[in-house]
């Protein structure tokens, strides 16, 4: 049975995010996942967005507010370390609200694969062998441009976040152990270099 998702805070206004962000401890490294929408577009639509750091979690609505100018100041710090699974549609997604992307991307699929877990590893995968916990995946499909949504979806998005602390924790230590480390921070910031250079091409190409 898939666990039940803790509470999150839904924030809807600009000062309710730059508050949640601002109370982030200053060495934080926070989850962050989001929800899409890619029907009939060629561009990714942010749906939602969702942070969450030592049991503290958010689900903010992007349909409601501008959220860049909340997030850059803190996500895009060098100083933070942002914890994503599989980040590169996200940061597609989030490439219009923070075009640099994350100041300091640790990305625990490819975390994974460089401890040895193997390539591809998905957070589902991640949460049960690390975690040990089995989470549903029944909403994925679902619609995330709907308002309001469903507890079941809130539920869903808030588990992605959850147990990135967990991971990152246990992933981090892995790399440490393998001397592993520094190729993992650098293949993080080619990869997030990759993801922002294709973004701003398919915008431009677009445009």
């Amino acid at each position: 049975m898939p666990p039940a998702a803790p509470a999150a805070e839904w924030i809807d206004q600009r000062h309710a995010l730059e508050r949640w962000l601002a109370e982030l401890p200053s060495a934080a490294s926070p989850g962050l996942d989001t929800e899409f929408m890619r029907r009939n577009t060629f561009h990714p639509q942010l749906a939602l967005l969702q942070l969450g750091w030592d049991g503290r979690y958010a689900l903010v609505d992007p349909l409601a507010f501008d959220i860049g100018d909340a997030l850059r100041p803190r996500l895009g710090a060098t100083n933070t370390v942002v914890v994503m699974h599989s980040a590169g549609e996200d940061l597609e997604t989030l490439a219009p609200f923070l075009p640099e992307g994350p100041g300091t991307l640790f990305d625990t699929q490819i975390a994974a694969a460089f401890a040895g877990m193997g390539l591809g590893m998905s957070y589902r995968a991640l949460v049960a062998e690390l975690a040990g916990v089995e989470l549903d995946k029944g909403e994925t499909r679902s619609d995330w441009m709907q308002r309001p949504l469903t507890e079941s979806q809130c539920s869903y998005a808030t588990l992605d976040v959850v147990y990135l602390d967990t991971i990152h924790a246990q992933l981090a230590e892995r790399l440490q152990q393998r001397d592993r480390t520094a190729w993992h921070a650098e293949d993080c910031e080619a990869f997030g270099e990759l993801a922002w250079m294709v973004s701003r091409y398919t915008t431009s190409s677009v445009a």
